[in-house]
């Protein structure tokens, strides 16, 4: 599926500022083209709009969105028991955009020509807006045929006198749909919960909070939200052996300072294990702990952020406990 927008201002904005570095380059007021330089300012504002702005009013104006037939359908659904067809909300909707490309300069209809004429032929030579840098959509930009007859009604409409304009057909744009309601899953078998010190936050130095924590719940068979008396549940410290992963959380974890982890036993002496580190955010810190011969000996361990030189500084210590395997 191509790419989809939510706001039609994006393409608008894409085709003036295309338009802007048109008029701004050098490439297009060679000599051979008999043309001498003069500003062009560039809007997506009505034609009416700008007349009292002064020089040469290009304006690229959005008159009109119609639904393009050839999206009209939805789309047949090919998965596995997807038998039903699809609502508009889950399907982007196709639109056709017409825009009315016209110029103004008080008293100097060359330049009007000349600006319509620079901008009629770049429109033909880049007749398909590739993607790029913040506008990730493909469209084809396609002049309009119009009898003069059709024109007039056009102007009559837009409540201005009658000047030289050109319609392009900007297609196929795909609006995004809003995002269906998230089916519901079945009950959480696992939840993780951080908890911290708002305080905390404009310090400049580490603060451990705590490593997982490990909470059991016993939900009775055919329970309902009314039968919450009825739930017994445990919080214990997360238990971790070798060969898991050890999630800290914590504020300002990046902080100068304080790139070393330590580990002790109660009582015991502080060992480097930053070697452990497999991830380090500002609020998380993940260890994974090591097996076979480097790995720690069972028992209650204070861990802490840190360094030795030249003078030893350490945070908070933050107790865990490591089981054998």
């Amino acid at each position: 599926m191509a790419r989809t927008v939510f706001d039609l201002a994006r393409i608008t904005d894409r085709v003036v500022s295309d338009l802007e570095a048109l008029f701004q380059s050098d490439e297009i007021w060679v000599p051979t083209t008999d043309i001498e330089r003069f500003d062009v300012t560039v809007s997506a504002s009505m034609p009416e709009s700008v007349r009292d702005k002064g020089g040469c009013q290009l304006s690229w104006y959005l008159v009109h969105a119609s639904e393009d037939p050839a999206w009209r359908n939805t789309p047949a659904d090919n998965r596995p028991g997807a038998h039903m067809p699809q609502g508009n909300r889950s399907r982007p909707q196709g639109l056709d955009l017409s825009y009315l490309l016209t110029a103004f300069a008080k008293d100097n209809a060359i330049q009007e020509q000349q600006a319509m004429s620079i901008a009629m032929r770049y429109f033909h030579e880049q007749a398909i807006l590739l993607p790029r840098l913040f506008y990730p959509f493909h469209l084809t930009v396609t002049m309009e045929t119009q009898n003069l007859d059709e024109a007039s009604r056009l102007w009559q409409a837009l409540s201005a006198p009658l000047r030289m304009g050109v319609v392009y057909r900007v297609a196929v744009v795909f609006m995004e749909p809003t995002e269906e309601p998230a089916p519901v899953g079945p009950p959480p078998r696992l939840v993780r919960l951080v908890v911290g010190a708002a305080e905390l936050e404009s310090l400049e130095v580490a603060q451990l909070l705590g490593p997982a924590i490990r909470a059991d719940f016993q939900v009775p068979v055919n329970s309902t939200r009314e039968s919450v008396d009825l739930v017994t549940s445990s919080i214990a410290p997360e238990e971790f052996k070798p060969g898991d992963r050890i999630l800290v959380a914590g504020l300002n974890l990046d902080a100068v300072g304080y790139q070393n982890v330590f580990l002790r036993l109660i009582d015991g002496v502080d060992t480097n294990i930053t070697i452990w580190q497999a991830n380090r955010t500002p609020s998380r810190l993940v260890l994974n702990v090591p097996t076979g011969a480097t790995a720690p000996a069972p028992g209650w361990y204070l861990l802490s952020l840190g360094h030795d030189q030249p003078t030893p500084v350490r945070s908070n210590a933050v107790a865990l406990r490591l089981v054998a395997p």
